[in-house]
């Protein structure tokens, strides 16, 4: 950018200051550069990717095997029913083995004036691994309950345990009276 005629060089730098250039733009260099500075600058790049590709130390990435990704997967099968009281069920089934189905309906609710949905239903498909999964639930007013062989069970309480809270149970702490006040804290 050259120096309008009508403007000072500090007024110019102002300018360019205000334009987000913190210093005097120079003029591109006219000469290209010489064939042995290109050479050396390919030699330094290609050094650089030989490097990153060593430093991985053969460890390549390698995705989850999927039989063949991006290939539109057939519905064999698919059911959607809603009645008018409330209640509806669907299914579905798929060429490569997953099938899903739930029907619902209309509960009422104990201590609730509007009525819940309460629904059953289940899915299976076959895991990577080859292992078939299979799970079924229900779910109410007491939340979601699934129900499957793949999913972790908590380990049995040990015996001593157990015999603790059967005797906490059998043997409940006395009621304190209740003419003693409260104690503030």
């Amino acid at each position: 950018m050259k120096n309008k005629p009508n403007r000072k060089p500090s007024e110019q730098r102002m300018a360019n200051v205000e334009l987000g250039f913190p210093f005097e733009p120079k003029a591109a260099p006219s000469k290209l550069p010489n064939p042995v500075q290109k050479q050396v600058e390919i030699v330094i790049v290609f050094a650089v990717v030989v490097s990153c590709v060593a430093a991985q130390g053969g460890q390549r990435y390698r995705p989850a095997p999927n039989p063949s990704p991006g290939q539109p997967i057939a519905i064999l099968r698919q059911q959607s029913d809603l009645n008018p009281d409330g209640s509806y069920q669907w299914s579905y089934e798929t060429e490569n083995g997953i099938s899903a189905q739930e029907q619902g309906q209309l509960k009422n609710v104990p201590n609730s004036q509007e009525p819940a949905i309460e629904a059953q239903g289940g899915f299976q498909y076959t895991a990577p691994d080859g292992t078939p999964v299979q799970l079924s639930y229900v779910a109410n007013e007491n939340g979601f309950q699934p129900q499957g062989s793949h999913l972790p069970v908590a380990p049995p309480i040990p015996e001593a345990i157990a015999r603790a809270l059967d005797w906490i149970a059998a043997h409940p702490e006395p009621q304190q009276q209740q003419s003693r006040p409260a104690r503030p804290f």
